[in-house]
């Protein structure tokens, strides 16, 4: 038989219009992530606009080629050579 399920909320359920300092500061602390990761992203979009003009040049597409085949290729050759 399943255990019963446990409220998630606390006693005075989701909707109860009770919300403490810690349900503030996650509030903040959620905020302050979804901030940083979007001016992380924001910053690779803009790094790798200003960078597409010599990411296409011929000679540095075979070496980003060649690299990421050595880099699958070692990844592959360590799966295949762990102990199960």
């Amino acid at each position: 038989m399943a255990a019963p399920l446990r409220p998630i909320h606390g006693p005075g359920g989701a909707r109860s219009g009770r919300r403490g300092p810690a349900a503030r500061a996650k509030s903040l602390l959620v905020l302050l992530r979804a901030t940083l990761t979007l001016v992380w992203l924001g910053g690779c979009v803009f790094l790798l606009s200003k960078a597409w003009p010599v990411l296409h040049r011929p000679r540095v597409h075979r070496v980003l080629g060649r690299a990421t085949g050595v880099v699958l290729t070692g990844f592959g050759l360590a799966v295949a050579g762990t102990a199960r």
